[in-house]
């Protein structure tokens, strides 16, 4: 998926330091998300965004996600494993 083809899904925030939390060898998947932005996302059945954090005041850096259920809750898998970075203005929040 290109950059452009990314950062057109609409935005959610992610903490990517939230990584890997099931305990589950290999888990890559992130389970920290901005609640009222996946509410959004969810009820509308748009299961795919890009999941980005803020690098800096005008920075990301982020990578397409597809919205999982899990337990209680959702969590987002990585499409690819190509991240990509740019400016914060570019980001379509929904």
């Amino acid at each position: 998926m290109s950059r452009e083809e990314q950062i057109s899904l609409p935005a959610l925030w992610c903490d990517f330091n939230a990584c890997g939390l099931s305990g589950v060898p290999g888990d890559k998947y992130y389970y920290n998300m901005k609640s009222d932005t996946l509410a959004a996302l969810t009820s509308s059945d748009r299961l795919q965004a890009f999941g980005y954090m803020e690098d800096s005041e005008k920075e990301f850096s982020g990578i397409a996600i597809q919205l999982e259920r899990y337990r209680d809750g959702w969590r987002a898998r990585p499409i690819g494993d190509t991240f990509v970075y740019g400016n914060l203005n570019d980001l379509i929040h929904p």
